[in-house]
Formats: structure tokens, C-alpha cells, sequence
């Protein structure tokens, strides 16, 4: 009996700690709560209520985000994108550290498609083309447009 009870009282202490252990300071259902294939909270890494990131571009299926505090010391800051249908994001290389790079809004494809870029003395080092992923993943699957055959009939 005593056994019991204890294993009773190990497993309702385990219950209350995890759920002491959700997390209420994350605006819900946004993409702050996502995470990146470490397990990093989109949230924390950005700094919580003081944010340190800035939502720079908004597509359908995909958010581009800078941080400005780099969390590897980079003078230009980190970039994230984030995947809404996937909850989760991904920190990507911006191809240079100097403090006189900066992030501008693109466009490629004659302007069909939103870019972030990443110039250094205005010559481009790196584009990321968030609005073109965006659009690939809303016309994949089973939302992948479809064409009759053309038939003739005479």
C-alpha cells in the first residue's frame, strides 16, 4: 500500500510540474511559440517581451524575421524564417557579419516575387526568395493546380 501511494504521489507531482511548466508568457496561436529543429523557442530566441526581431516581410505560408541581437555575435543581426503550415522556423546563413551590411525588401522574377536581401556596400551577397517559397508550398500537394487536356470536337 505504502508503494502504491508513493508512486501515486511521484505521478501527480510529475503531472503538476509539467503543467507549472506550460508556458503562458508566449502570445498564443502565433508564430512565436514555434520552434526551430533544436528545439528553441522562436520566443525566447528573440527575446520575449523585449523583442530583439522585427517582422520584415509576410506571405502566405511563410514570415521572414531579423533579429538584431545575432546569437553568434554577428554584427548584422540573424535571419529567420518561419513555416506557419509547418509551426516551425529556421535560422539561415546571411552570407556575411560585417556591420555595413544591411537587409533590404526585393523582388526577382520581373517583380513577381518578394525577396529579403542581404547587400554590403549596396552589391547583393545573399537573396532569400520568401515569397516564391511561400508560393511553392501553397501549390504543392493536393493543391497543385490541374489542367484538362484540350479535346477537339468536331
Amino acid at each position: 500500500m505504502k508503494r502504491r501511494f508513493a508512486v501515486f504521489a511521484l505521478v501527480f507531482s510529475v503531472s503538476l510540474s509539467t503543467a507549472a511548466q506550460e508556458r503562458t508568457d508566449i502570445p498564443a496561436n502565433t508564430i512565436w511559440s514555434f520552434k526551430d529543429p533544436g528545439g528553441r523557442v522562436l520566443w525566447d530566441v528573440c527575446g520575449g517581451k523585449h523583442s530583439t526581431c522585427t517582422i520584415v516581410l509576410a506571405a502566405t505560408n511563410r514570415v521572414a524575421i531579423v533579429n538584431r541581437k545575432s546569437t553568434n555575435g554577428c554584427a548584422l543581426g540573424d535571419f529567420y524564417v518561419v513555416g506557419k503550415p509547418e509551426k516551425a522556423w529556421n535560422q539561415y546563413d546571411t552570407g556575411t557579419c560585417s556591420s555595413n551590411a544591411y537587409f533590404s525588401q526585393g523582388t526577382m522574377n520581373n517583380g513577381q516575387y518578394r525577396t529579403i536581401d542581404v547587400r554590403l556596400n549596396g552589391e547583393l551577397v545573399k537573396r532569400f526568395p520568401v515569397e516564391y517559397w511561400s508560393l511553392v508550398k501553397s501549390f504543392s500537394g493536393s493543391n497543385r493546380p490541374k489542367w484538362k487536356d484540350k479535346t477537339t470536337d468536331r
